[in-house]
């Protein structure tokens, strides 16, 4: 059985939110939303804006983890939601890394890592199929860049461009098994918008575009062996993709200064997938409809720049909550480790 995990991308922030975190990054850091600088005197709030970029000649890294965690759902294309017969058991990491060429443009990479990428069926027809450990390496490489057109106090706007490159392993493995990459090479546009209404609370939409500028190749594989056969198939995905958050973020600062190093957020996020088409030989293969996942989520952080430390760290926990034509959709808790070089 080929299980489709739609919602567990690991994709970065300068991308598109599907490349390096598909429901759109953290967008917090230890800088400030003010002055767009690193120094503990001008420090103001945690929070700062998704589209904010960073100060000139100030290296961003980070190292984030996104796990996939038990109770996954299935939504079918009336939008009903079950429990999923399939949990993946998935962990994936990136280091990212940015840098801040001017006040007003920043370039990014992200090189991300699958560590685990297991299936286990709660179905016992589909686990007398076995249960199946998937491939894991390194995934799909992601370069971009963001341009900041507008800031002032109580506005960012934003406007990014960015790629994924083909560089996880994809086409020799069989298709009844998870992989690193995706198959496609891709391009999209990202555009933020960021409102400070009151001191300390940022207001944050974040929307963008996928396209995918290449077919992707794969070994067809049986269903009960998940052994290779001869022919390979090509699939191509038809139309855009596209993703994006409306998010509210509280720097605690405002409340009180004992609080300053910690933010809050909430988060409502969406996923649309496009429709894929391949000429596999095998029918349940051929078409792959467009999918369409809506995602909750909160979180909190810490910034360490409040204590003259460069470094930051936050937790973000989301979940499914409505979608259509997705099997797997499934919770996912991330973890990023932030931090700051200025040369």
């Amino acid at each position: 059985m080929k299980a489709t995990i739609r919602s567990v991308s690991l994709v970065g922030s300068l991308l598109i939110a599907p490349l390096l975190f598909a429901e759109g990054e953290t967008g917090t850091s230890v800088i400030s939303s003010e002055d767009n600088s690193l120094s503990q005197e001008t420090f103001s709030s945690a929070v700062i804006p998704d589209g904010q970029t960073l100060p000139r000649n100030v290296i961003r890294a980070r190292v984030a983890t996104r796990s996939t965690l038990a109770g996954s759902k299935t939504y079918d294309e009336n939008g009903t939601e079950t429990a999923s017969s399939i949990d993946p058991d998935i962990l994936g990491a990136a280091l990212l890394v940015d840098f801040g060429i001017t006040e007003q443009v920043s370039a990014g990479l992200m090189v991300p890592y699958r560590v685990r990428n297991n299936l286990s069926f709660n179905d016992p027809k589909i686990a007398a199929v076995s249960e199946k450990t998937g491939k894991t390496g390194l995934g799909d490489l992601e370069i971009g860049v963001l341009y900041n057109f507008l800031r002032n106090d109580m506005w960012r706007l934003s406007a990014g461009l960015g790629g994924r490159l083909a560089t996880g392993a994809y086409s020799d493995i069989p298709g009844a098994y998870l992989t690193p990459g995706k198959g496609f090479n891709e391009i999209g546009l990202r555009l933020n918008a960021d409102f400070q209404p009151v001191y300390g609370l940022w207001v944050s939409l974040q929307h963008q575009e996928e396209i995918a500028v290449s077919s992707a190749e794969r070994k067809e594989s049986t269903l009960n062996q998940h052994e290779v056969v001869a022919a390979s198939y090509k699939t191509d995905k038809k139309g855009l993709s596209r993703n994006g958050f409306a998010q509210a973020a509280y720097g605690l600062r405002a409340a009180s200064s004992h609080l300053k190093a910690l933010y809050v957020k909430g988060r409502y996020a969406y996923a649309y997938d496009a429709k894929e088409e391949s000429n596999s030989l095998n029918p349940r293969i051929n078409e792959k409809k467009a999918a369409f996942t809506q995602f909750v989520g909160a979180g909190a952080g810490l910034d360490g720049r409040a204590y003259n430390m460069p470094l930051a760290l936050e937790a973000y926990y989301q979940v499914p909550v409505a979608g259509t034509n997705n099997p797997v959709a499934s919770k996912t808790l991330d973890l990023t480790l932030s931090s700051y070089i200025q040369i």
